[in-house]
């Protein structure tokens, strides 16, 4: 096992929304999303950030916070719609270019 869990509250079975959890991983290299490739990094980064799409494992991607994406017909340009009131990590709203 490389990492643990903890939580400071008691829940029920049906779990509870808030507080705090710590995870603890040994020897994790990054937590860079862009460097994220071996398993362990690929499980925190998977928890900390959000994407504009989903990988379902099957290769059709589902929504994220990209609520409708298309592509050219040449796929070489691609337009994501956000879903409303996505924020960036600062905390400022994401606007479109102008």
């Amino acid at each position: 096992m490389f990492g643990a869990l903890r939580s400071g509250h008691k829940t029920s079975a049906a779990g509870a929304i808030g507080g705090v959890v710590e995870v603890g991983v040994v020897g994790l290299p990054s937590l860079d999303p862009a460097d994220a490739l071996d398993p362990k990094a690929v499980m925190v980064v998977d928890q900390l950030f959000d994407t504009l799409v989903r990988d379902t494992g099957d290769f059709q991607p589902v929504p994220g916070l990209a609520r409708s994406f298309e592509a050219n017909p040449q796929q070489t340009v691609f337009t994501f719609h956000l879903a409303p009131g996505v924020r960036f990590d600062d905390d400022s709203p994401s606007r479109p270019p102008t």
